[in-house]
């Protein structure tokens, strides 16, 4: 299995771009390698997934984050 060597936001599921480890828009939520799943959105407010995901911006997003 690969290893994941981007962190991911613990609140919102962001995936931080390489060598970022504070997600710019929930900063004192906690980060994490651990994450799986992957989902692209181009265009928040047209999109369906995003809607059910209750994301609310466009950018890549994890589908699920373990916070230990």
């Amino acid at each position: 299995m690969a290893q994941n060597k981007r962190f991911a936001c613990g609140e919102c599921h962001l995936i931080l771009q390489d060598s970022v480890d504070q997600c710019m828009h929930c900063p004192s939520s906690p980060v994490t390698l651990d994450w799986s799943g992957y989902v692209l959105i181009m265009d928040f407010e047209r999109s369906e997934v995003a809607q059910r995901l209750n994301i609310e911006r466009s950018g890549e997003y994890a589908l699920k984050v373990s916070i230990r």
